[in-house]
């Protein structure tokens, strides 16, 4: 009995070495263990920096400021516990304003583009249909109804195309240019700053998009480039794209393009300036046909269907984001400003994570 109980201790002994050792091993290697919840999930950062609507329609980084945006009004946060600024609509705007020079740009009325200097003193000012020359000007407004997608588009060249709508069909663009304070720079002898279309395209766009000095749009299954001179041009036509993003790496032009006989979303890449578009990679799970598509660094963020994924380009390969508490609303805006995401919900306010907890 004595050798039986004494075998028991050094068996019990062994167990409680095996263990320690086990542990030990187990922190050597690096396992993975659960992160705390509380530290992945989004915080409300709306009425800590003293927001009090709470219907976020879009989110923009300067590299100095972060702009929240909402129907009534534009805030600017310059972070380190200072103070945030407030700058109050006319009337409620219903399209994401778009910035240059620290100028921020909106449509709030049919006849109307308002134009705030938000990073200066300098007084608000406008940009009129009557100033663009709009061709028919009893029938001509502003696209003012386009919810989260953009009715405005800037591009490098600091170059403003705005999207007009005629009560009877078709839609029409205007391109004015900027100087180095936002400001248009009108010319005495011009008209009209509209765009001109090839014949055989009757725009219906739903919204444009500015890549490096150029802007594209996508209207009547057709793909069109405008240059500097406001000449728009027949890039490519397929029937059974829908266009959700663009944007330039290097020397090569790529897209986000929903494939109506898949019903996904791919990316596409362009050598020729949008000519030729040559099939990449299956970037989402997504079924939606309209996906919110954000470029963070070298990855995008795709949020559609109740859903974010990421997509690397260094390995074209996806996967699914946490949403916690923003699961179930409609995420218009996200952008990552000094180490942290920050994120515009329609009709749920602005939200913030720490970059780190984003991408786990």
């Amino acid at each position: 009995m004595k050798n039986l109980l004494a075998y028991s201790k050094v068996l019990v002994l062994l167990s409680l070495i095996s263990s320690a050792l086990v542990g030990c091993t187990d922190k050597q290697i690096g396992k993975e263990e659960k992160p705390d919840v509380k530290s992945t999930n989004w915080v409300r950062i709306d009425s800590t920096i003293g927001i009090k609507e709470r219907n976020g329609q879009s989110i923009y980084s300067d590299g100095q400021r972060l702009i929240f945006s909402t129907p009534n009004a534009l805030y600017t946060y310059p972070g380190s516990g200072s103070a945030t600024q407030s700058f109050r609509f006319d009337k409620v705007a219903y399209t994401r304003p778009v910035y240059y020079r620290g100028v921020a740009y909106l449509i709030q009325s049919e006849t109307q583009i308002k134009c705030i200097p938000y990073a200066t003193n300098d007084a608000p000012f406008y940009i009129s249909l009557k100033d663009l020359g709009a061709l028919n000007s009893t029938r001509t407004q502003f696209s003012t109804n386009t919810g989260t997608f953009d009715a405005l588009s800037i591009n490098d060249k600091g170059q403003l195309l705005v999207l007009a709508n005629d009560l009877f069909y078709p839609q029409s663009l205007y391109q004015i240019q900027l100087d180095d304070r936002g400001l248009p720079v009108w010319e005495p002898a011009r008209k009209s700053y509209q765009v001109t279309v090839p014949d055989s395209v009757r725009l219906s766009v739903i919204r444009p998009y500015s890549v490096g000095d150029r802007f594209y749009v996508h209207s009547d299954y057709k793909l069109l480039g405008v240059d500097d001179k406001a000449v728009a041009s027949n890039l490519t036509t397929n029937k059974d794209w829908s266009l959700n993003y663009m944007f330039f790496r290097g020397d090569v032009l790529y897209a986000v393009i929903h494939s109506k006989p898949e019903s996904n979303l791919f990316l596409y890449q362009s050598t020729d300036k949008g000519l030729t578009w040559q099939r990449q990679a299956l970037i989402a799970d997504f079924k939606s046909r309209w996906a919110q598509v954000y470029q963070i660094e070298d990855r995008l963020v795709i949020s559609a269907d109740n859903n974010l994924e990421e997509f690397n380009l260094k390995t074209y390969s996806f996967r699914p984001l946490s949403m916690d508490v923003l699961r179930g609303h409609i995420i218009t805006g996200l952008v990552e400003h000094n180490g942290k995401v920050y994120a515009s919900v329609n009709g749920y306010g602005f939200f913030v994570k720490d970059s780190a907890d984003f991408w786990r």
